[in-house]
């Protein structure tokens, strides 16, 4: 069931029984499979999602049965989506660098261990990328699968194999720090520019620049998911069962992966984190997953980061007069 917790670019908004809105698209739910690209529920109805016609339509006060999970629920995540439909996630996004179904393609063309999503819709609408992919129906994503359990044998399963991925993704290397198609990388933790997504520098030869007063080592630059929060992972009593949300996936060099995670081992995650979690789940995923990354070799410079972006901050504070 959907909530509305907190004021943001994209609420649900319900049309009718069966359809909803949000942003600038329109999500239908039919009671058998409809002609086109669609989804199923896991219980015998299908989803469709189209763009919200001109003017749009008007609407009514959300029920309790909307059958869409709202995980961008809090103040943290207030200028993007995110939901669970059915068996598929809806993400809305700054549409900056390579777009993720991109990314997705050329994953879907290698060998990996683990699954990674189908695509079912994507399009661009009022500088807004919307993505709709595949959930993994035979796991449980880690967000909730972490409450179920406090086994410390099923814990370490699951990130030991996390970090196995990621040091099984890293083993395929780039010549600048770009996504996977030498794109732009959207990794806006690794500019120096303080504001909205849209205003940072991400131009190849600047983030190098950047990882290297950072003190990074530039040498090496690995693929990486870049992306390492609890939503990202769907996992089973055998491990891990795929990844979803590559939007920060890309070339880096190989000290970013473990820095980037000391950093912020939430992300997208936070708010609906925030809302479902102890201070005692969060800190156990960060123990875990830190434990696990440095058990396969990936270092982490988080003291040397944070003195560089306290500077960033700095210099910012001082440029609008509030130094």
């Amino acid at each position: 069931m959907a909530e509305k917790t907190n004021k943001n670019e994209f609420p649900i908004e319900e049309i009718d029984d069966n359809s909803w809105m949000t942003g600038q698209v329109v999500i239908s739910r039919h009671a058998s499979k409809p002609d086109g690209p669609c989804w199923d529920d896991g219980k015998g109805a299908f989803f469709t999602i189209s763009e919200a016609p001109s003017p749009k339509p008007s609407t009514r006060p959300l029920s309790d049965s909307c059958p869409i999970v709202e995980l961008s629920c809090g103040p943290i995540y207030t200028l993007a989506g995110n939901f669970q439909v059915g068996h598929a996630y809806l993400t809305i996004n700054p549409n900056i660098g390579t777009p993720e179904h991109i990314t997705l393609e050329k994953l879907a063309e290698m060998d990996l261990s683990f699954k990674v999503p189908k695509v079912y819709y994507h399009g661009v609408h009022s500088d807004r990328y919307y993505l709709v992919c595949s959930s993994f129906p035979s796991g449980r994503e880690l967000l909730y699968a972490w409450l179920e359990t406090d086994d410390h044998d099923t814990r370490s399963l699951w990130v030991a194999q996390i970090a196995d991925a990621c040091l099984e993704l890293s083993k395929f290397r780039g010549s600048a720090i770009t996504a996977i198609d030498g794109g732009i990388l959207n990794d806006h933790m690794l500019t120096r520019e303080v504001g909205l997504a849209s205003d940072m520098d991400y131009k190849p030869e600047k983030l190098r620049e950047n990882c290297s007063e950072i003190g990074l080592d530039c040498s090496e630059l690995a693929f990486a998911f870049n992306n390492i929060q609890p939503l990202a992972f769907t996992v089973n009593n055998e491990g891990l069962v795929g990844i979803r949300s590559w939007s920060h996936a890309g070339f880096v060099p190989r000290d970013w992966i473990g820095t980037k995670v000391r950093t912020n081992d939430l992300m997208e995650s936070a708010d609906i984190c925030n809302k479902l979690w102890t201070k005692e789940d969060k800190a156990y995923w960060s123990y875990y997953i830190g434990v696990a990354l440095k058990e396969k070799g990936f270092k982490e410079f988080w003291h040397e980061f944070a003195t560089w972006n306290s500077k960033n901050v700095e210099r910012h504070m001082e440029k609008i007069g509030k130094a």
